[in-house]
């Protein structure tokens, strides 16, 4: 099949028409949308050169801009996946200055066509039978035609950005249709009737917010569909922070569904609002979705008890509790025999390296490029991209929480400077707990997104932590706390299907021991992950190659890479604003630790001693403040440090031990920084350490004399 075939294919799988010939200049062209009013509603654009790619859009099904490329029936090459990354990111340019075009152009025709209109005197059919009055909605008196009908007559709803510019129209013509200009619709823009104060309607169309206002005397904001009723509340809470939202909805309980509910339901949980439902009770008749209907049929005082009544609504059920069993009743656990499991195959996003529903970490030194190398992947993945073996990926939604990185200055523009489709990829911002926001918490707030994405309906192929030692609320050199911490991020994975990718550093020192160990923090991170994958980079130089290779994976191999270089680009006609992407490169073979070991030869595991180790262990776990001494010995024997070398590196470090209490556990803490240890103290510590014992910590009778009044011991 050849490359135009699969693109009109392509094309029917988005509900496009594709057009009798399709115009392959690599130009952004207008193509019809299936179902009703779908003229021109599609775009697509198509070159042939080199590995023929482009993409197309449904502006009607809200899934954003799709790139695409032909098949050519094998993996891409290195040379061919540079070069089909930088013509994602010529589109995405070409795609923002054509749409900001369309924006200024629709802007300028609808500012002409309000001017020209007057207000409306009289009676006017489609208020008539609406039963509401005009709330500053003009009437066109002119010969504008839009889709081959006269617009004289017609009413103009001016649809206007949070300072009052007008932005866009909605024209109702008196027997009810609806036109706006062709072009962008912005769902952020709306009409509002009233001034906002202490609360504010917000619903779909001017006759229902028109009913609602003349009902309750609130504000009542206009979004134009039930999909605007979620950036409509945004850009009013961001108007107006101290102004209570209550979320209208239309009841389209005829529909699969029920839209107007869901996304209702949806923009309330998202921006701390409450809902209120028309209830029509048994007097409902067929078609009668909305507050409108409400009021016509039932009156004003109608309409206002159901907003006077609006109520937060729960995102999900709340999880059923485990049953407590009577005195007198056993709890049995359920088995399921193996012989009754149904095989199933792993979900790769990334063959080998990105699993769905698993956690991952990604780990390296500081300035080996670990979260452009995520970004990277998500952008692949969000546009449906190369990724670095050549291959097309699965196109998903991406989630990306960062607590480090700017999402204005430093996320977006790399992501957009990698191609990626950003109407796919949602920040992780903030939480709302009442009338309060909040910094999103990794530790905390899990249950939350997970809800929220629920209602929300997205479907996340792949989530980003960065850092993930955010998630751990405790001492993430722990094992126990750590593994604890992990499991909600480990849930969501598996619920939603959605490959987890956790970015951490190296820690200090330990530059021969295993790959594994150099991850920050407990050993249960590396446990925990499925797959553990490492940054590096050849050379000290600057512009030096950077490697990704496989640390560990449960899922399969555990060797082998890809090469990869940092690169500074400009962000399309403005030079002010540049961003870091990732060139992948060749492949490159061998273990983690041998890639390791070719970058830095100088650091082998013979120049590296146990002490060695076990002090840079101790350093970290001590570095937040005192611990337990029966607690440091724990912890240190999970993650493999023995005791001996975890004596000697306490000497080295002058490790400070002293009891709060007379009959409380002994406590270790780092000395001062600006304090030095005393002569005699730093020599007292190792008398007392020669008497433990390597088969469990006690002293030899000998060593009884010389122990510190307040020395401690395991």
């Amino acid at each position: 099949m050849n490359a135009i075939d699969q693109f009109r294919l392509a094309l029917a799988a988005r509900q496009l028409i594709p057009p009798t010939e399709i115009i392959t200049d690599g130009e952004i062209h207008r193509c019809n949308v299936e179902g009703k009013n779908g003229r021109n509603d599609g775009a697509y654009l198509l070159h042939l050169d080199g590995l023929p790619a482009g993409g197309f859009q449904n502006h009607k099904d809200g899934q954003g801009w799709e790139n695409w490329h032909a098949d050519p029936g094998r993996k891409l090459s290195v040379t061919e996946n540079e070069a089909l990354r930088a013509k994602i990111v010529a589109q995405q340019i070409q795609r923002d200055e054509q749409y900001a075009k369309e924006c200024e152009d629709v802007r300028v025709r609808a500012e002409e066509i309000w001017e020209g209109s007057s207000d409306v005197v009289g009676a006017h059919e489609y208020l008539e039978r609406k039963n509401v009055k005009a709330h500053g909605v003009r009437v066109y008196q002119g010969d504008a035609i839009i889709d081959g009908t006269n617009c004289n007559g017609a009413l103009v709803v001016p649809i206007q950005d949070s300072a009052g510019y007008v932005r866009q129209i909605q024209l109702i013509f008196p027997d009810g249709r609806k036109r706006f200009l062709r072009g962008p619709k912005p769902k952020e823009f709306y009409y509002v009737i009233g001034s906002l104060g202490d609360t504010c309607c917000i619903a779909e169309g001017f006759a229902t917010a028109a009913s609602i206002h003349e009902a309750t005397g609130h504000a009542a904001a206009v979004a134009f569909d039930c999909g605007g009723l979620l950036p409509v509340a945004e850009a009013i809470r961001r108007a107006s922070p101290k102004t209570k939202i209550v979320i209208c909805a239309d009841d389209d309980y005829q529909t699969p569904d029920n839209p107007g509910i869901t996304k209702a339901t949806a923009a309330a949980l998202a921006t701390n609002s409450l809902v209120a439902i028309p209830d029509f009770g048994a007097d409902r008749f067929d078609g009668y979705t909305d507050f409108n209907d409400l009021a016509r049929l039932r009156g004003a005082e109608a309409v206002q008890a159901c907003v006077e009544a609006a109520h937060k609504r729960e995102a999900v059920p709340s999880p059923p509790t485990s049953p407590t069993p009577t005195p007198n009743q056993k709890a049995t656990v359920e088995l399921v025999r193996a012989d009754s499991v149904q095989p199933e195959a792993i979900d790769w996003l990334w063959p080998g390296w990105l699993a769905a529903g698993k956690l991952h970490l990604l780990a390296g030194a500081p300035g080996t490029g670990k979260t452009t190398a995520a970004l990277s992947m998500a952008a692949s993945i969000s546009s449906g991209g190369g990724l670095p073996d050549g291959t097309a990926a699965k196109i998903g939604e991406v989630l990306i929480w960062s607590g480090e990185d700017e999402v204005n200055d430093t996320l977006v523009p790399r992501l957009m400077a990698m191609g990626a489709n950003l109407a796919n990829i949602h920040f992780v911002k903030s939480t709302r707990v009442g009338n309060e926001t909040r910094t999103f918490d990794p530790a905390k707030h899990m249950g939350d997104l997970s809800a929220t994405i629920r209602e929300q309906g997205i479907r996340p192929a792949l989530l980003i932590v960065d850092p993930i030692v955010s998630a751990v609320a405790g001492d993430s050199h722990k094992n126990t706390e750590t593994r604890r911490a992990l499991q909600p991020l480990v849930d969501l994975g598996a619920a939603e299907g959605c490959a987890v990718l956790g970015i951490t550093h190296f820690s200090k020192g330990n530059p021969g021991g295993s790959v594994i160990e150099k991850v920050n923090g407990s050993l249960a991170f590396v446990a925990v992950a499925r797959l553990v994958l490492v940054a590096g980079q050849l050379t000290d130089e600057e512009n030096a190659d950077r490697f990704l290779v496989r640390a560990k994976s449960n899922l399969g191999s555990d060797r082998n890479g890809y090469l990869y270089k940092l690169e500074q680009r400009a962000l399309g006609s403005n030079p002010e604003i540049s961003a870091c992407v990732v060139l992948w490169g060749e492949p490159i073979d061998g273990s983690a630790r041998e890639i390791l070991a070719l970058a830095h030869p100088g650091e082998s595991s013979e120049t590296r001693t146990q002490t060695d180790d076990a002090e840079d262990w101790l350093q970290q776990f001590l570095k937040d403040g005192p611990k337990e001494a029966g607690v440091i010995q724990q912890e240190a024997e999970a993650a493999g440090i023995s005791k001996r070398p975890l004596r000697d590196a306490s000497v080295r470090l002058q490790v400070k031990r002293a009891r709060p209490t007379f009959t409380g556990p002994w406590v270790w803490s780092l000395p001062a920084v600006d304090a030095p240890v005393a002569a005699e103290d730093a020599h007292a510590a190792p008398a007392i350490m020669e008497g433990i014992s390597e088969n469990g910590g006690h002293l030899r009778p000998d060593a009884c004399p010389v122990v510190p009044e307040n020395e401690e011991f395991f």
